[in-house]
């Protein structure tokens, strides 16, 4: 009779069933509150960050900002500023400050402005002589990859920071849902200096045109072509052949009669052949 009643009464307890139910939720809520931890910890990070790359902007935008930190030139003391306010609550995190200067603020992430454009093809090209302005005085035609200069610039340049910092979890949580113990933030700001002295204006340069010359590629003059017969007076002629896109000149001394062959070579290795006569006084 007791051994018919035991399994029948473990079967009616419920005693402890309460820690295996808190047991089968317990992953899905520490994952839960884990990630929002560490959500709202990026989310500060970020803040401070922020806070911390327009605060140096602003200060340096002076002619001689005061800045009590390391660095013998602006551009250090403002990179050493922004580390050691974001190094308060991003421990251990890898930053890099990158300062460019643009001549305005349109320039930034474009390629320098295009003055002339023969072709009107919308790009630079050298050959046809286009001109642009040279914003940051290289000399050379610069894209959006290259254009600007680094550092905090001159008197109303606009400087562009840019700050990249690799930044511990703060639970090293990665490995919850697969990803890596760090995180990535990129911060920007843009700020225009002062104008604290008199402003440099970029000059305007030009590419140097080809001088023209026969064809290369293109269309076919079907062998038509336009005979000039010159004669200089001693017996020597001078054939003009011209082809759409190209002139050919030859001139044959022939004993009072001259006879040119010209072969012009136009677009697309047209020829055009013209044969001139000229009659030449002895």
């Amino acid at each position: 009779m007791i051994r018919r009643m035991f399994p029948s009464r473990i079967a009616r307890d419920e005693r402890g069933a309460t820690i295996v139910e808190f047991a089968l939720i317990l992953i899905p809520l520490l994952t839960v509150i884990i990630a929002g931890l560490d959500f709202g910890y990026q989310s500060y990070v970020r803040a401070v960050m922020q806070g911390a790359v327009n605060d140096a902007a602003r200060r340096a935008s002076v002619q001689n900002p005061e800045l009590s930190y390391s660095g013998e030139t602006v551009e250090e003391q403002v990179e050493q500023m922004i580390r050691d306010q974001i190094g308060t609550i991003a421990i251990g995190a890898e930053i890099d400050v990158k300062q460019t200067s643009f001549y305005r603020f349109s320039s930034i992430g474009n390629a320098e402005p295009l003055l002339t454009d023969v072709n009107k093809n919308g790009s630079f090209d050298a050959d046809d002589g286009d001109c642009w302005r040279d914003e940051n005085e290289n000399g050379v035609y610069d894209t959006h990859q290259t254009a600007g200069t680094t550092g905090r610039g001159s008197p109303d340049d606009v400087i562009f920071y840019q700050v990249d910092a690799l930044v511990p979890r703060l639970f090293n949580s990665g490995w919850l849902w697969g990803g890596s113990d760090e995180f990535e933030l990129a911060l920007e700001a843009a700020v225009r200096n002062q104008p604290f002295g008199e402003r440099v204006t970029p000059p305007v340069l030009c590419g140097k045109p080809v001088a023209s010359g026969p064809g290369g590629s293109g269309g076919n003059c079907n062998g038509n072509g336009l005979a000039v017969g010159l004669n200089n007076g001693t017996g020597n002629g001078l054939g003009l052949g011209v082809c759409v896109g190209g002139i050919g000149v030859n001139a044959n001394a022939g004993g009072g009669n001259g006879n040119g062959n010209g072969n012009g070579n136009g677009n697309g290795n047209g020829n055009g052949n013209g044969n001139g006569n000229g009659n030449g006084r002895p």
